[in-house]
């Protein structure tokens, strides 16, 4: 007996750590689709679709269906590289396509006849536009997180306050405040959600809802999706905030942070 419940153990944690990659990427909202086609337009079947994450190497892979589409589902924000190859046609390369946080970026393919290892690659790349969903969307990459001013709440800052470059965000007085009753495009304060790597940060009970937005530093890009949030965000009525952590590369890195109380202008910086 007492083997046998070891075994069940030893089963039980195998599946665990086999399912636990698969379960962390799920909590990714980011992907690419397309469609892989040859130089007439028909759709290329079965072409093997590979996508590199620039910063720390992580290939995704795919095919390309019956008819041609193709989709690279639960990917990290960042810029990677875009690779497609098929018998009888040339190996396709897109050096850098962006994915940014909670958005379908959409890459068609056509492939041109000639030897695999034979390469085509895109120089002049057009910045990728999402033509997978209908919502309104304002995204807040690393740069402006970065490098645009905060206002100090107490001895710290607050990421919620960039939450104020979506148009038609204000607070319940009409002015750029206190992010904690913000209204997203006229709905009421305290109904949007607040979601990082596909993790509510919202605590609903019966005196309302409390939000806890992630540490400034810990975060890569987020998105404030104000009207026409997908349906997996349909339990939030008044915006939806989507999270993003940042997530290791190749190369160590870290963060300093300086603060500089000015009494003469009463302010810090």
């Amino acid at each position: 007996m007492g083997t046998q419940r070891r075994g069940v153990s030893l089963l039980v944690l195998l599946i665990s750590l086999i399912a636990a990659p698969q379960l962390w990427a799920q909590a990714e909202s980011s992907a690419i689709t397309g469609r892989v086609t040859d130089p007439t337009g028909l759709a290329a079947i079965g072409a093997e679709i590979v996508a590199t994450n620039l910063a720390n190497g992580t290939e995704y892979r795919a095919k390309s269906g019956s008819d041609g589409n193709y989709l690279l589902p639960a990917l990290a924000l960042g810029a990677y590289g875009l690779r497609a190859s098929l018998a009888g046609f040339r190996t396709y390369i897109n050096p850098s396509v962006q994915v940014s946080v909670a958005t379908t970026a959409r890459v068609d393919i056509q492939m041109q006849v000639g030897e695999v290892r034979e390469n085509v690659t895109v120089s002049a790349v057009a910045p990728v536009l999402e033509t997978e969903s209908h919502s309104v969307a304002t995204v807040v990459d690393d740069k402006q997180i970065a490098e645009l001013p905060l206002k100090m709440t107490g001895s710290s800052t607050h990421i919620e306050q960039f939450v104020f470059l979506t148009p038609g965000t204000v607070t319940q007085r009409g002015e750029v405040g206190p992010p904690f009753n913000t209204q997203i495009s006229g709905t009421q304060a305290f109904s949007r959600e607040l979601e990082i790597d596909g993790i509510s940060l919202a605590t609903r009970n019966d005196e309302g809802v409390v939000y806890v937005p992630p540490n400034l530093g810990s975060v890569g890009e987020f998105k404030v999706i104000s009207t026409n949030a997908p349906a997996q965000y349909g339990y939030a009525n008044g915006g939806v905030e989507v999270y993003s952590m940042k997530s290791g590369t190749k190369e160590y890195h870290g963060s300093l942070y300086e603060y500089l109380r000015n009494d003469a202008q009463g302010h810090w910086c």
